[in-house]
């Protein structure tokens, strides 16, 4: 594996780590975590209810791919 894949393999299982210990399930954590690999945003919201849904209601109104709420 040459210097670079390292760095992104090491990347990858520390956002995939990530990801699923905050609770999201394994398959959007790959789903993810390919999207984040083809130059895909993904942003995060980790706050209250409500202000996860405040956050979503703005980030739909960007016509954005997909929305995947996830409770812990």
């Amino acid at each position: 594996m040459s210097e670079v894949n390292s760095v992104v393999a090491v990347y990858g299982s520390h956002v995939e780590a990530g990801l699923y210990g905050m609770g999201i399930p394994k398959g959007s954590v790959v789903r993810y975590e390919m999207a984040s690999k083809t130059e895909r945003f993904l942003p995060i919201v980790h706050s209250t209810a409500a202000e996860v849904e405040k956050a979503k209601d703005i980030i739909e109104n960007t016509r954005p791919i997909n929305v995947t709420p996830h409770s812990k």
